[in-house]
């Protein structure tokens, strides 16, 4: 789940999606996060869920917000590469192996 949460916040991060986009996609996904069992996934859902409220609320701006979720994104540890035919490569930093996601 921790994946599919930093594959959606990259997606965001590098304008594949907007942030209205994004936001709908974390507040659809919450109950499969829970579901998941997946204790850094369900911190980090619920660190850029209450980021979200606080940019609703106008009590941060987009940039702030922005650069919130790009430190999550480098907490992450994970890296990801947008190659020209729209794949996504995947590498985790405990994983001597990547693994290529194809972008629907």
């Amino acid at each position: 789940m921790l994946t599919e949460l930093l594959r959606e916040l990259h997606r965001y991060l590098f304008a594949h999606i907007s942030l209205e986009d994004f936001e709908t996609w974390i507040l659809s996904s919450l109950q499969k996060v829970l579901d998941s069992q997946d204790a850094l996934a369900l911190d980090l859902a619920n660190e850029i869920d209450a980021d979200l409220i606080e940019f609703n609320e106008g009590l941060i701006d987009q940039l702030v917000l922005r650069r919130r979720l790009e430190g999550y994104s480098r907490r992450g540890r994970t890296v990801f590469v947008q190659t020209p035919d729209a794949s996504l490569l995947h590498s985790g930093t405990n994983s001597s192996t990547i693994a290529a996601d194809v972008e629907a």
